[in-house]
């Protein structure tokens, strides 16, 4: 075995006038079994300054070095990068060099054993939470952070206002809704004021469009959470109906209605959209069912569907009601009644040669007078001249609210009146449907279902008849003797009473039948006001904002009630989840 060791200071024994020995001046640097020799001397062909001899050849005491004082480098900063040229542990069996190994307080022995220890007895077990402790005052400080940001969105979010701005740099004088707000905190709030914006760190400060988006969309899916355990594992049925936004994209909009289980009202929720890229009834059947499924909301569980008279919708081959009643028998089509009454009253008009005359010259009308601003600034002038004289006169009453400015009234008088006059045409379809009649399934052909009469069905098929009228007989018994009961006047607050009373558990199947009534649709007046939330929020100056943005602005917008029941610990509970290390221990 050969070792060799390079001379530290080749200066200083290669110098002609230097006083000191070669065996005097290496004696401190070199490591045991090994000369250091004159520049001058003649050697073996190897490096400068350096002799090889055996390790077993024998040495003069003068010569050798003592292993101790060759000093090996435990600072880990001060290694070399690559371990082949690095100093090996040597000697390993003797106890005086693992003392030596040990090293001082900051050697990186003692400091590795210390995070050990501090990772075996600490109360966080992560190696991510472990290595990223942080004191108690960071933590305050972002928690105060998130929660100023939160509290910021979650104002633009009810109000229905853009968080973005066209520039958001320092320089701008209008960085946005959502920084102006955050500015507009923190010149009321010197705590917020003292860790946000410029006082936070860099990587900390929580306003990127990332962030923003990231937390919006954590107030939506608390929302449409608290709708889902409102829901439960109930019943429900589905109000859908699809519209163009502004720019020109087809989207699919989904509420749910049914009952309250703390209070039995009946109620009409907002759970989501979605794009569609056509309007056949396959596209709009898809889409429903991944939205219910993206909710864990059963399919089975439907008793319902409400949608307009479009052919797609109705279908009885391949319409919508038909492809969502194979999936769920149960789920009974109901045509909106609204849109029924527009075409009735669209039907009777144009029969009427007075109403015909009366809406072809309020049609002529609006061309003439809508195209041109001058025109209606001179009607508005004579409407207000009108309006004066029969102010003066004491023809017209003032109040709060009346003699304003409105567009043209729709003729209810003229249209009632003819509803009146031909309203024998329709006597016939609005008598009492025969329970003894041959059952005829809504959306299905007769052929494919058992023939029965509808009492046989509502009373067999639906509910189990003896258990129904035995409940039926005591439940007339009891409310006709409570006077609680007395003044109701509708299925919705004969609900309310009975869970109030802890009577939908006495009667369960009552409550089902007064339930499974309640959840069938009327009309898709809730789906036309998501129509109208949706043209506030995606307006021109949005127009480029995605489909999930949309549909968690959307969704905190509209289902205002259950937006408010939820916290800002739990927004940023879940903001703080999204992702790892986002939450500071």
């Amino acid at each position: 075995m050969f070792k060799r060791r390079k001379s530290h200071d080749s200066s200083s024994s290669s110098a002609p006038n230097d006083n000191t020995s070669p065996s005097n001046a290496s004696a401190s640097l070199a490591p045991p079994n090994v000369t250091v020799t004159p520049s001058n001397v003649s050697v073996s062909p190897t490096p400068s300054n350096v002799t090889v001899i055996p390790s077993n050849a024998s040495v003069s005491p003068t010569r050798s070095v003592p292993l101790e004082e060759k000093e090996l480098i435990y600072d880990v900063e001060k290694l070399n990068h690559d371990p082949a040229k690095r100093d090996r542990f040597k000697s390993w069996n003797k106890p005086d060099r693992f003392t030596k190994h040990i090293g001082g307080v900051k050697s990186a022995h003692n400091l590795v054993y210390e995070k050990y220890v501090n990772l075996r007895d600490g109360k966080k077990k992560s190696i991510l939470v472990s290595l990223d402790n942080a004191t108690e005052v960071t933590i305050k400080e972002y928690d105060i952070r998130l929660k100023a940001s939160i509290s910021c969105l979650r104002y633009l979010l009810r109000q229905g206002l853009g968080y973005r701005g066209h520039r958001e740099n320092s320089e701008s004088l209008n960085r946005g809704n959502f920084l102006e707000l955050l500015k507009w905190l923190r010149t009321h709030n010197e705590v917020v004021s003292k860790v946000t914006l410029e006082n936070a760190p860099g990587n900390c400060q929580l306003i990127s469009p990332t962030i923003q988006k990231d937390i919006i969309n954590c107030c939506a899916k608390e929302t449409t959470k608290r709708i889902v355990e409102e829901l439960g594992v109930d019943y429900f049925a589905i109000l859908a109906d699809e519209s163009s936004d502004v720019s020109q994209k087809e989207q699919l909009y989904l509420c749910l209605r049914y009952v309250q289980r703390k209070i039995g009202q009946v109620v009409e929720r907002f759970i989501g959209l979605a794009h569609v890229g056509d309007t056949t009834a396959l596209s709009l059947r898809s889409a429903i069912i991944s939205l219910l499924i993206e909710h864990s909301l059963s399919p089975s569980k439907i008793r319902g569907n409400g949608y307009g008279g479009a052919s797609n919708m109705k279908g009885e081959i391949h319409g919508l009601k038909t492809l969502i009643m194979e999936d769920t028998p149960s789920a009974y089509y109901v045509h909106c009644f609204t849109h029924q009454l527009q075409l009735t009253l669209v039907a009777i008009a144009k029969k009427n040669d007075e109403c015909a005359w009366l809406f072809d010259t309020i049609a002529n009308l609006l061309n003439v007078v809508g195209v041109s601003c001058k025109r209606q600034e001179l009607i508005r002038e004579i409407q207000a001249q009108k309006l004066a004289q029969a102010l003066e006169i004491d023809e017209l009453e003032t109040w709060s609210g009346l003699n304003q400015e409105l567009g043209l009234k729709r003729p209810r008088t003229l249209v009632l009146m003819i509803i009146e006059k031909n309203g024998s045409k329709f006597d016939d379809k609005c008598k009492a449907q025969d329970l003894e009649a041959c059952y005829v399934p809504h959306g299905r052909s007769k052929h494919f279902v058992q023939q029965v009469s509808y009492r046989h069905h509502f009373r067999i098929d639906v509910f189990i008849e003896r258990s129904l009228d035995c409940q039926l007989d005591i439940f007339m018994k009891d409310i006709r003797r409570d006077n609680d009961f007395q003044n109701l006047q509708d299925l919705s607050s004969l609900s309310m009473k009975l869970v109030e009373t802890k009577r939908d558990v006495a009667y369960p199947f009552v409550f089902l039948l007064i339930k499974l009534i309640l959840i069938l649709p009327v009309a898709t007046a809730s789906v036309e006001r998501v129509f109208s939330g949706m043209a506030f929020v995606k307006n021109k100056l949005r127009n480029r904002i995605g489909d999930k943005p949309l549909n968690d602005c959307l969704v905190t917008f509209i289902e205002k009630e259950m937006f408010l029941q939820v916290s800002d610990d739990d927004i940023a509970h879940r903001f703080e989840e999204m992702k790892t290390r986002r939450k500071i221990n």
